[in-house]
């Protein structure tokens, strides 16, 4: 239960469920049977332009969409300013900041 309460817990389902949302969309359209090649080649053309515009332009709305809910919940957030601490690993040093680990790595 502590893991469900954790921010890394809800950074990880809500990007999950941003570009699961989109991939199922594509999913969905290619499924039809009246699709036709070119069709299907635009429609992948489309999801590949949106995972590309959430990696550009996406990342404030899906930092404060996972602050609101760990607000809205209770749950602990972290200050994206101090070093990040690997779990695993939690005395080697990483030499980044929560905000690059989970900007860049995640």
């Amino acid at each position: 239960m502590d893991y469900l309460k954790d921010f890394d817990f809800v950074f990880h389902l809500q990007l999950m469920l941003l570009i699961l949302g989109h991939a199922n969309l594509l999913s969905l359209s290619l499924q039809r049977k009246d699709k036709d090649i070119l069709e299907a080649m635009a429609e992948v053309k489309l999801t590949k332009q949106k995972f590309q515009q959430i990696r550009d332009d996406g990342w404030d709305s899906l930092l404060g969409n996972v602050l609101s809910l760990c607000e809205e919940h209770g749950i602990p957030k972290l200050d994206m300013e101090q070093e990040y601490i690997d779990q695993h690993k939690p005395r080697k040093k990483t030499n980044r900041t929560n905000y690059e680990h989970y900007k860049s790595d995640c």
